[in-house]
């Protein structure tokens, strides 16, 4: 018989009422409810909702299309539901966590979860023919969806058998399991089977064991565990991390014994076989697990997608114990090809890189491999590393960090910001060797045999272009700063940059830098740096040996082509240095040419600086250009080409000094007192270069009482003097007295000669007058003009010289003239023919 209307009413508000006092949440009934009255009464409801919790997304948390039911009637009467049968035709079932970590699933008075008085005693046989679920997770931001269909649950005194055919996202699942009842589990002296398999997201899991307690009332069991699929990539959604696409096969066994789940086995992935022994221990809250870990292939890539790092195909094992509770301890050991890595990280949280500490090092034959690894170039020779690395203030720093490849060592350390992108920003580095030499032989670059330090902010330009900025380095005792453009994308590295240093000794880096000396015969290579240079370095001071230089600006630059110095100005003692210096390398015999430019340099300071005899003094212009292609080192002056300028004014040569060269004093300017010291006003040097000789060009000497004009040439193959100087007194009784000087022979023994001048205009007029048009040509570039009121002005004078080479008088015909006969100086009358002269008898 059917319930009327009004019965049906009533029906629906006592269980609605006692559902919601019970469960804490409203069962309505918005369809149909017929119940058919009898000792088993059989229900029939159509759009039954269970409401959902206050805070869930949708309003309902269960909702049944069409709810078939059969329930015995006396303990209806006292409150309990007991179906003998449950079937339902359709189910829609919202599932949701909080952010808060709470479930909507969690029922009881108020939603508190504290159950109600109603006891509820399921059929041994429930089945819906479709069952539809939605879960979402507010706190992980993730969700899934998915169907099944003809779900049976078949339960008995010892066992509950679930199976169905559905879908998850797309993925097909199939689940045949048999699982103890919980009578079963709860009774000490049964042991009950858990059986079956489960095949979801591409994967199948079978299961074969048995569960039960021990006397202290304890679970107890074991059960055999096969996985099997031929793509775990996708259980990716489930995993958190990306996974690869390769089969996966794991046989294993667990175990659980009192509060502790122990699970072991193999498992194969592609050509990789790993090994298991994990530990859950499920007396804390969340449980603690731990266990080792043994991977050993022939193609890491798996683990290079899963650890999103890049990893070179080549055989690796891994041996690494592991603990986890709150966070993730571990440590481990294996190879990767031929290279040794170990490692040691702790507490590490499963859903963030990087941990609060971890210590790594590796060691291998072939450093080039780590380079590959990490994209950078590197050399192919053995090597160390380790370094220590911690994580504070959303900043991980990198400490402790010593590598070592051969002889050469190096500290370093770094501060990342931002592990997803190191370099969003200025990277602070640090390093340090005890031999650069040895890092240069890795790199077959030639560098000096010193210690070096450097601290820098590494800067990313793109991929192939950084900047080294703040950079402070020093170089044995000489500190540079400044800033560094490294250019690695034309496959040949070039550097950039402008540095300033304090003090710079070049004899002491070339000393270190000298690896041996280069044989008379043997032709000069210079070896390709490998890099491009080009460097702007600034120093305050600058010393080779006892030379200083104060304030020095040059550019260094090497490429493909050549290398040099450019542009190097200093100040030189008192006056002035610039020099370009260039010389082509990687080529046998290269060209080499350059410029030097001294300007008013203080004689008495180079004196000092170059500890040179004698009191000289007065400013110095030095002017020197010259090219040569180099055949060996024997014959590199045959090949030099160019000029030499030198001019000195306003200068003085002390008695000391002419009394060391007392012999040439003497045969050059014989009526000179010997007392007095002698003021320059004016030298003019200047010497071509050729054919390995330095031939005068120009050669004046005017001082207070005599001009000197000169001709001839310096052997520089040969080292021999082959020189002729021609002076005129300024007083005119003296021109009798005035002789030609030849200076020949080795330059070590020079042989000195006198001979009698060219007086074709008067004593010496026709050599100086021959010097005067050069030298007047050579002014601007010594440094002198028209309008200088200067020393050498007036000795390059014209209309002077002509007026000083003055016509000799009757009276210095009488006057002996010097002249050598062998070796010594001797007086006489010459037998060349004077102008105003009568001729000798």
């Amino acid at each position: 018989m059917a319930v009327s209307q009004f019965d049906k009413d009533m029906f629906d508000q006592i269980l609605a009422d006692r559902l919601e006092e019970d469960l804490g949440r409203r069962l309505d009934i918005d369809g149909t409810l017929s119940v058919s009255l009898s000792l088993t009464p059989e229900i029939t409801a159509t759009e039954v909702k269970l409401k959902n919790a206050s805070w869930a997304s949708d309003e309902d948390m269960l909702v049944i299309s069409k709810l078939d039911a059969t329930v015995q009637l006396f303990p209806l009467l006292s409150g309990n539901v007991v179906f003998d049968k449950l079937d339902a035709e359709q189910v829609d079932a919202n599932l949701e966590l909080s952010s808060d970590g709470e479930a909507n699933w969690n029922l009881g008075t108020a939603g508190d979860g504290s159950g109600g008085g109603m006891a509820v005693t399921l059929p041994d046989d429930l089945s819906i023919k479709r069952l539809n679920v939605k879960f979402d997770d507010r706190a992980a931001g993730d969700s899934l969806s998915g169907w099944f269909d003809d779900v049976h649950l078949t339960s008995s005194a010892s066992n509950l058998v679930i199976t169905t055919t559905g879908q998850i996202d797309d993925t097909p699942v199939t689940i045949d399991l048999s699982l103890p009842s919980l009578e079963a589990v709860v009774d000490p002296d049964l042991d009950t089977p858990v059986k079956g398999n489960v095949v979801a997201l591409g994967v199948t899991v079978t299961i074969d064991g048995q569960v039960g307690l021990d006397d202290s009332g304890n679970a107890t069991g074991s059960a055999d565990i096969t996985i099997d699929s031929d793509d775990i990539s996708t259980l990716t959604p489930l995993a958190g991390v990306p996974l690869p696409s390769q089969p996966l096969h794991f046989t294993g066994n667990a175990s659980v014994t009192g509060d502790q789940i122990v699970a072991k086995g193999d498992a194969t992935l592609t050509d990789a076989t790993i090994k298991l022994d994990v530990t859950v221990g499920t007396d804390v809250s969340p449980p603690s697990v731990s266990g080792k870990v043994s991977v050993a292939g022939d193609d890491p890539s798996w683990i290079a997608k899963v650890a999103t790092v890049d990893l070179p195909t080549e055989t690796y094992n891994l041996d690494a114990e592991f603990s986890l509770t709150d966070k993730l301890q571990a440590k481990g050991n294996g190879k990767l090809g031929e290279t040794d890595i170990s490692f040691d990280i702790t507490d590490a949280s499963w859903d963030g890189i990087p941990p609060q500490s971890i210590k790594l090092s590796l060691a291998g034959p072939d450093m080039s491999r780590l380079g590959d690894w990490l994209d950078i170039e590197l050399p192919a020779a053995q090597f160390t590393m380790s370094l220590t690395g911690t994580e504070t203030d959303g900043k991980f720093v990198i400490t402790d960090g010593v590598a070592a490849s051969g002889s050469a060592n190096a500290t370093f350390g770094a501060t990342i910001a931002n592990l997803d992108d190191p370099l969003d920003q200025p990277l602070p580095l640090q390093a340090t060797t005890d031999n650069m030499q040895a890092i240069g032989n890795l790199y077959d670059i030639d560098l000096p045999a010193l210690p070096f330090t450097m601290s820098t902010n590494l800067i990313e330009k793109d991929s192939d272009n950084y900047t080294l900025s703040s950079l402070n380095a020093q170089i044995d005792n000489h500190t540079f700063a400044g800033s560094l453009d490294i250019d690695d994308s034309g496959g040949r590295t070039a550097f950039a940059g402008n540095l300033t240093t304090d003090e710079l000794d070049v004899a002491d880096i070339a000393d270190s830098m000298a690896a041996g000396t280069l044989a008379e015969d043997e032709p000069l290579i210079i070896p390709d740096p490998g890099i491009d240079l080009d460097i702007t370095l600034q120093s305050t001071k600058v010393t080779i040996d006892d030379l200083e230089f104060q304030n020095a600006h040059l550019r260094i630059r090497t490429d493909d082509r050549e290398v040099g110095v450019y542009g190097l100005t200093a100040l030189f003692a008192s006056g002035k240095l610039t020099t370009d210096f260039k010389i082509a390398h990687s080529v046998e015999n290269p060209p080499i040419n350059g410029t030097l430019k001294l300007v008013e340099a203080s004689t008495t300071d180079i004196s000092t600086m170059f500890d040179l005899p004698g009191d000289v003094r007065g400013p110095l212009n030095i002017d020197v250009e010259a090219d040569s292609d180099i055949a060996d080192v024997n014959e590199t002056l045959k090949d030099v080409t160019g000029h030499a300028d030198i001019v000195l004014q306003n200068g003085y040569v002390g008695s000391d000094v002419l009394r060391k060269a007392d012999s040439f004093v003497n045969l050059l300017a014989p009526w000179r007192n010997k007392q007095d010291p002698s003021v320059i006003k004016c030298l003019v040097l200047r010497y071509d270069l050729a054919d390995g000789k330095a031939t005068s060009e120009v050669t004046l000497l005017d001082t207070s009482t005599m001009t000197v004009a000169g001709s001839g040439y310096i052997n520089m193959l040969e080292e021999t003097f082959n020189l002729r100087l021609a002076p005129t007194p300024k007083d005119a009784t003296l021109l009798s007295l005035a002789s030609a000087v030849k200076i020949t022979g080795p330059i070590d023994d020079p042989k000195l000669s006198v001979g009698p001048l060219d007086v074709a205009t008067g004593v010496g007029g026709s050599l100086l007058s021959s010097i005067l048009a050069p030298v007047k040509a050579l002014m601007p570039i010594l440094g002198l003009t028209d309008d200088d009121d200067s020393p050498c002005k007036a000795a390059l004078d014209p209309d002077r010289g002509a007026s000083n080479a003055a016509q000799p008088v009757a009276s210095n015909c009488a006057r002996p003239q010097p002249w050598m006969d062998n070796g010594h100086v001797r007086f006489g009358r010459h037998t060349h023919h004077e102008v105003g002269c009568p001729a000798a008898s």
